[in-house]
This record gives C-alpha cells, sequence and structure tokens, in this order.
C-alpha cells in the first residue's frame, strides 16, 4: 500500500506542477505583471525561468532523477514566491488583491510543504 500511495502522491504532485510551468509558457504575456519591478531582467525573463524550472522539478519528481535537489529548489523557489509577490499582495489595500495574495500563499506554503516531504522521501531510495 506504500509503495502504492507514494507512486500515485508522487504522479498527483508533479503532473499539476508541469502544468502550472506550461501555463506560465502560455499566459506569459500577463503573468510577467506578477514579477515584482526590482527584480533584475524583466518579469518575462523570470515568468519563463520559473515555467521551466516547475515543468523539470516535476519531470524530475515523476522520473526520479535528481529529485533530491528538484525538490528542495522548487521548495525554496516556492518560499521566494510566497515572500517576494504574495505577501505584498496580501499586504495590498484592494480586497481583491489580498484576497488572491493570501490564497497564493497559502498554496504555495502548502506545495512547498509537498516538495520537502518528497524531498524526504528522495533521501530514503
Amino acid at each position: 500500500m506504500n509503495f502504492l500511495t507514494t507512486s500515485l502522491g508522487r504522479y498527483l504532485f508533479a503532473v499539476p506542477l508541469i502544468v502550472f510551468g506550461l501555463l506560465h509558457y502560455a499566459g506569459a504575456d500577463q503573468m510577467q505583471y506578477m514579477v515584482p519591478s526590482y527584480m533584475p531582467f524583466g518579469g518575462m525573463f523570470w515568468t519563463y525561468a520559473s515555467g521551466t524550472s516547475l515543468i523539470l522539478a516535476g519531470i524530475s519528481i515523476i522520473i526520479r532523477v535528481l529529485d533530491l535537489i528538484s525538490c528542495l529548489s522548487l521548495a525554496g523557489t516556492l518560499i521566494a514566491f510566497v515572500l517576494m509577490v504574495h505577501v505584498p499582495n496580501a499586504m495590498s489595500d484592494d480586497a481583491m488583491l489580498k484576497t488572491m495574495g493570501t490564497v497564493s500563499a497559502l498554496k504555495d506554503i502548502m506545495l512547498a510543504g509537498g516538495a520537502l516531504t518528497f524531498a524526504g522521501l528522495a533521501r530514503k531510495k
């Protein structure tokens, strides 16, 4: 049962990461404006870079190659999203932005927890 739940959990976690990454490419024109203006290289660069990292992390988790480093990097990236994008939005005066920032922060914290869990599993193989 443990193998079945871990394998199923791996796919349920990784496939949406790949889809999120692909959505970064499909919606890059809109997503680039979510990147804080103080970030170097511009929003489009970071939109594509984060999309690529999500896709690669998802693939790595599924095929179990470099999954420890991928999961740790993914967790760090998600925490950076929380701190640099979602927390400032959650502190906004705009009610919709505040709600979306809070929801997005909680989602990315949850995903970071999942990434750290899979990093722990990767160390055991």
